[in-house]
């Protein structure tokens, strides 16, 4: 808007690969509740306590048997700054990973049981790519603190998990998709699978030359009145 003076525009998205995340068929891990964040981790953009609160509010309710089962795991840049992580989440849970191969990222989101992320509270109207992967992946989703905006509005759509700045709220959904995980070997999930293929890269490529044509075309129309 501030380059071309225009109030109004069309939104398209990075998306995702869709035959990348439908020919894979690696199933949630039945023996460890993995949370898990894949990509940079901004630490000048990102506020991470919102979600170590509710992260030590989760496993405060486990017992020591089942606290065992719980892996909270980064796959990020090997210079990544994660003192703060490191110093609010217990070491038990923690793994810090360097980058991984792309077909193993797919293996590591299919595995988890919630793929995590954090709202850009400063930074209204960004979408990290990370999350598109998400919803490729058909895993629940965590992002908190929530932006308040796209965001927001995107769990809403797709109710592909929880995007909440409230830590009892994030509490209890991660109580909740661990006691389905211990009950049925996996969490219920319940995204919109038509809403979610909308968010594919095909999908997305395709709206972009929609709107490039239907542009075209009225700029000929414009060009056949005026002359």
């Amino acid at each position: 808007m501030e380059l071309t003076g225009a109030r109004n525009g069309y939104v398209i998205t990075n998306g995702f690969e869709k035959e990348t995340f439908r020919d894979n068929h690696t199933e949630v891990a039945s023996d460890t509740f993995y949370i898990t964040y894949t990509g940079y981790v901004y630490s000048t953009k990102n506020d991470f306590s919102f979600f170590y609160k509710a992260f030590n509010g989760f496993v405060s309710l486990l017992t020591d048997e089942e606290k065992t089962n719980v892996r909270l795991r980064f796959f990020t840049h090997e210079f990544a700054d994660m003192q703060e992580i490191k110093a609010n989440i217990p070491q038990q849970f923690l793994e810090i990973n360097s980058w991984v191969s792309k077909d193993e990222v797919v293996n590591k989101l299919k595995e988890s049981s919630v793929l995590l992320t954090f709202g850009f509270t400063s930074q209204r109207g960004r979408y990290p790519g990370k999350v598109f992967e998400y919803l490729g992946a058909g895993r629940n989703i965590l992002i908190t603190p929530s932006d308040n905006n796209v965001l927001d509005d995107l769990m809403k759509e797709t109710n592909a998990g929880c995007c909440s700045s409230d830590i009892l709220e994030v509490i209890d959904f991660l109580r909740l998709k661990y006691k389905e995980w211990k009950i049925y070997g996996a969490p219920v999930y319940k995204g919109n699978t038509s809403i979610i293929n909308g968010y594919a890269r095909d999908t997305q490529v395709e709206k972009m030359v929609g709107l490039i044509k239907m542009h075209l075309a009225s700029l000929d129309n414009k060009n056949i009145v005026q002359n």
